[in-house]
């Protein structure tokens, strides 16, 4: 259930970033397991890459493509 709107991925280019193929990434929530809150905009946007576990992350879930 979604209590709240995030709007960030409108104005993050989010295409550019590894989420829009990453096998955790939620498209109703723009969260996955590693930031169920909220994913920095650094790695939303595709500046940041998220191949390394990043402190302030919940577990060590990391980027992984998705299957085709």
């Amino acid at each position: 259930m979604i209590t709240e709107i995030n709007d960030r991925m409108e104005y993050l280019n989010m295409y550019q970033s590894q989420c829009a193929t990453c096998k955790h990434f939620d498209w109703d929530t723009c969260t996955c397991k590693a930031f169920p809150k909220e994913i920095p905009d650094a790695i939303l946007a595709g500046t940041k890459k998220h191949d390394t576990v990043i402190k302030g992350q919940t577990g060590n879930t990391i980027y992984e493509k998705e299957d085709d």
